[in-house]
C-alpha cells in the first residue's frame, strides 16, 4: 500500500506483472500491463527492465505491513469522523535542489529508478509533482 505523500503511483496507470521463468536462458522474463486502451504484453528486454524498476520503486515507497494495516483502519474512520490523520511515511529521500536561492525559494527533488519528484521546500504538505525521468531530462 502506498501512502498519500509518496510519489503517487510510481508512474503506473494500472496493474502490471513481470513473469520470471525457471530457466531465463531459455525463456526470458515477460511483462504485462493494463493501460487506458487495454492490456499490453512486453517482451523486449528494455521494456521488462522498466517494469522491474517501477516495481522496485513502488516496493521502496510502500508502507510497511503494520502501517498498511493501520491505514486500512484509519481511512474508514476518517471518512466517518475526520478525527485521525492517515498514516504515511515517505520512503523517498528528498534533497534540496542545487538551483535554490538564499531568499527561501527552494525546491526539493527525489529520484527513483523511473520517477523524479519535485516539491516546495516551504510547503511540503501541499503535495508534489512527479515526472518520468525522460520528461524531467526534457524539462531541464
Amino acid at each position: 500500500m502506498l501512502a498519500a505523500d509518496s510519489c503517487g503511483s510510481g508512474g503506473v496507470a494500472g496493474n502490471f506483472t513481470v513473469l520470471h521463468f525457471a530457466d531465463a536462458k531459455i525463456d526470458s522474463p515477460l511483462g504485462y500491463f493494463d493501460g487506458p486502451l487495454g492490456g499490453h504484453m512486453v517482451s523486449d528486454d528494455a521494456g521488462v527492465v522498466t517494469l522491474i524498476n517501477r516495481f522496485d520503486d513502488l516496493r521502496h515507497m510502500a508502507l510497511s505491513e503494520a502501517d498498511s494495516a493501520e491505514m486500512l483502519v484509519a481511512v474508514p474512520e476518517q471518512q466517518h469522523r475526520k478525527a485521525r490523520p492517515m498514516p504515511g511515511l515517505s520512503k523517498v529521500t528528498w534533497r534540496k535542489s542545487t538551483i535554490s536561492d538564499a531568499g527561501g525559494n527552494c525546491v526539493e527533488v527525489a529520484l527513483t529508478h523511473s520517477i523524479v519528484g519535485v516539491r516546495d521546500t516551504k510547503n511540503r504538505e501541499d503535495g508534489m509533482l512527479a515526472f518520468t525521468r525522460e520528461n524531467w531530462v526534457a524539462f531541464l
